[in-house]
């Protein structure tokens, strides 16, 4: 991991820009509940004004993701490793690569969208979860007014889902990082390679990855739809018939919007991973080689061209074991 803390720069201007832009929907909405639902109390177990309640939420965020992030992260990767070990055991062996040093603003960036469109995605079956004592959802249409109101809300409400949401993504998405971070992957054994069967070397944790990525990048689409055209009848009741162009703009802005402003509070905890991750990746990797893994540098592939009427060259798929 490179030294160099500028490339956490971009990242904390994102993290500003996020939170900038959770504040601003909470003061606009603020404002509109205050006016036709001044009662509304949004999580009655905090108390307060409806502000009160979601600058709360927003606070206590972070903090609390850390902690899960601290006492969490390891021992589900080693639990994700153990669990490939045995499923794959058959097959496949475990090694540790020596992966490179450079992973610039960008892809730590990057590394955040993922886990921010997977808490949009389960936003509503986290907020299912919770009695209203706790929090109190509003459920469209019970009145003209109240309906509107709740359509106004609704990316906030989406957002707080998200926040809850994410409590889940960190101990899915944090020790992946930590698996692929410390170069620990699964390969075909030997034995295999004489099967009619390709090489075939893949990260642990990407390959944990893989199935939860694929449904977070597919179903945030899916959500987003739900949200702003499936309950379109409903819409055009609530809003007397009208349905303009202000509000397909303000649509595509949030739909656009709601993932950067979660991505700002996974950006802390992937900054926080490359912070410590010296230490724990010391720690995910000794228990790998306790459970067999080897070292593997992993040498360059040249590809060779010959002639059609020449023998082809064995490849050698480069890899030469040792500690």
């Amino acid at each position: 991991m490179t030294n160099e803390t500028s490339r956490f720069i971009p990242s904390i201007v994102l993290m500003v820009l996020g939170l900038f832009i959770a504040v601003i929907l909470v003061l606009r909405i603020n404002d509109i509940v205050q006016v036709d639902m001044a009662s509304y109390d949004l999580a009655p177990v905090i108390g307060g004004r409806f502000t009160d309640d979601v600058f709360t939420i927003l606070l206590i965020a972070v903090p609390a993701y850390v902690v899960e992030f601290a006492l969490l992260t390891i021992p589900v990767a080693a639990l994700m490793l153990t669990l490939n070990r045995l499923y794959r055991a058959r097959s496949y062996t475990q090694s540790i690569v020596t992966t490179g040093t450079k992973f610039g603003a960008f892809r730590i960036i990057r590394r955040a969208i993922v886990p921010a469109l997977f808490s949009l995605s389960f936003s509503q079956f986290a907020l299912g979860l919770l009695p209203p004592f706790i929090l109190n959802v509003p459920d469209y249409p019970a009145t003209a007014v109240f309906g509107a109101v709740v359509r106004t809300t609704e990316p906030l409400i989406w957002f707080i889902g998200a926040l809850l949401a994410m409590g889940l993504a960190i101990p899915i998405y944090a020790p992946t990082w930590l698996l692929n971070d410390s170069g620990i992957v699964t390969h075909l054994k030997r034995e295999e390679l004489e099967i009619r069967r390709c090489p075939d070397t893949e990260g642990v944790g990407r390959w944990y990855s893989h199935y939860v990525s694929g449904f977070a990048v597919l179903s945030y689409p899916i959500a987003t739809a739900q949200k702003f055209l499936l309950d379109l009848p409903a819409l055009i009741s609530i809003r007397g018939g009208i349905i303009d162009t202000g509000y397909v703009i303000e649509s595509l802005l949030w739909i656009g919007g709601l993932p950067i402003v979660v991505m700002a509070f996974v950006l802390p905890l992937i900054i926080l991973s490359e912070v410590l991750l010296p230490r724990s990746s010391g720690i995910i990797q000794g228990m790998a080689r306790r459970m067999g893994a080897t070292d593997v540098t992993l040498a360059a592939v040249e590809a060779v061209r010959f002639e059609d009427d020449s023998e082809p060259q064995q490849p050698d798929y480069g890899t030469s074991m040792g500690h």
